[in-house]
């Protein structure tokens, strides 16, 4: 049964969750009861990230801009999205590089923080 949209939803209180439940929380997005907790259900938001999107990492809720990180899509796996960051000006060669496993929960679209992806380029 679908629980309703809010925020924290880890720590509201709720009558007679039953296996399945889902809530959307605002930070986390949509969320599902496994029976002793709330889990993140990011399986469709993982699908609709493509290979060689652009997005930020924000490593917690409440993160201070100077900690966030801009990476590039490598891949969307079963476990999560493999984000490749720091590459300086190479980002149009992403792929040469290595990926990090990165929970979707942690990751916007798009870049928030500007900088060029090679030279001669704007700013984003």
């Amino acid at each position: 049964m679908y629980r309703g949209t809010g925020i924290n939803v880890f720590q509201q209180p709720f009558d007679n969750l039953q296996i399945g439940d889902t809530f959307f929380d605002a930070d986390y997005g949509e969320v599902i009861w496994n029976g002793s907790k709330w889990q993140i259900n990011d399986l469709t938001k993982r699908a609709s990230y493509i290979e060689g999107e652009l997005v930020t990492f924000i490593p917690y809720s409440d993160c201070v801009k100077e900690l966030w990180e801009n990476g590039i899509v490598k891949a969307v796996t079963p476990t999560g999205i493999r984000v490749v960051y720091h590459v300086g000006e190479g980002w149009s060669s992403y792929r040469d590089y290595t990926s990090a496993l990165t929970s979707i929960a942690q990751l916007r679209r798009g870049w928030i923080i500007n900088i060029k992806i090679k030279e001669n380029d704007t700013y984003l």
